[in-house]
C-alpha cells in the first residue's frame, strides 16, 4: 500500500506530468500512461491482468520467432522479426517461400527518434524500410500488407504535436 501511494503520488505530481508531456524526447513505451494510470489496480494483492493489460504489454523482439498454426485446409507459418536495425541482418534467413509480408508501422511515432540513431525520425525510418522491403526480389510474387497501428495514440498526439514539425 505504501508503494502504491508513492507511485500514485508520483504520477499525479505536476513535474512527472511535465516529463511525460515531453516523452517524445526519450524512449518511453507507448503503454506507460496506461499502466501508470492503473498503478493502484496493478499493485493490488488480488490483481489479475485484464485482456487490455496483456494487449498493452510489449516484449521487444530480439530474434526471429516462428509460430505455426493449423487451420482447416491451411497451414499458417508466421515469422516475427525484430525491427531494430541490429535485428535486420537476421531477416535474410526468413525470405524463402514467403507468400505474404505484413509490415507494421506505428502512426504515433512521427515525433520520435530511433533509439539506435537519435538523429533519425522513426516514421521516416519505417517508410524507408518499407520501401526497401517492397523492393526485395524475394517478395516479387508476395502480397505486401502495410498495417499502420497505434491510431488512438496518433489521434491523441496530433492536436498537441504538429505533424508538420517532425515529418
Amino acid at each position: 500500500a505504501v508503494v502504491s501511494t508513492q507511485s500514485t503520488g508520483f504520477w499525479a505530481d505536476p513535474g512527472a506530468q511535465a516529463c511525460f508531456d515531453r516523452r517524445r524526447e526519450y524512449q518511453l513505451l507507448d503503454s506507460a500512461k496506461y499502466f501508470l494510470d492503473r498503478v493502484p489496480a496493478v499493485e493490488a494483492a488480488d490483481y489479475k491482468p485484464s485482456e487490455q493489460d496483456i494487449v498493452r504489454t510489449r516484449v521487444k523482439t530480439t530474434s526471429v520467432i516462428e509460430e505455426n498454426f493449423r487451420l482447416p485446409n491451411v497451414n499458417l507459418r508466421i515469422i516475427d522479426v525484430g525491427g531494430q536495425r541490429a535485428e535486420r541482418r537476421k531477416w535474410i534467413q526468413c525470405f524463402s517461400d514467403v507468400t505474404s509480408v505484413l509490415f507494421l508501422a506505428s502512426l504515433s511515432e512521427y515525433d520520435m527518434k530511433l533509439a539506435e540513431m537519435k538523429s533519425r525520425n522513426r516514421t521516416e525510418e519505417s517508410l524507408q524500410l518499407f520501401k526497401t522491403t517492397v523492393g526485395y526480389p524475394w517478395f516479387r510474387q508476395s502480397s505486401l500488407i502495410l498495417f499502420l497501428n497505434k491510431r488512438a495514440l496518433f489521434e491523441e498526439k496530433v492536436p498537441r504535436t504538429n505533424l508538420a514539425d517532425f515529418f
